[in-house]
């Protein structure tokens, strides 16, 4: 599994880890740099939205990638 970047929480301060609204793939990057909003593209499905799920652990994701199956 390919490892996530992390990003830093804006109002906490905690680490988060960013997953696709769709497939819940790690590989979100910002669309566009951000240019038309704040929206996401997923290389793994190639959807583009501003829905994104953040987990603040590695474990919190598996979990849940493990329950929707």
């Amino acid at each position: 599994m390919r490892t996530s970047i992390q990003y830093k929480g804006l109002t906490n301060g905690f680490v988060t880890y960013r997953a696709c609204g769709s497939c819940f793939s790690m590989e979100v990057y910002p669309y566009m740099g951000f240019e038309t909003g704040q929206q996401y593209e997923c290389k793994a499905c190639g959807m583009i939205s501003s829905l994104i799920v953040e987990f603040e652990t590695m474990e919190a994701l598996q979990a849940f990638r493990k329950a929707i199956e």
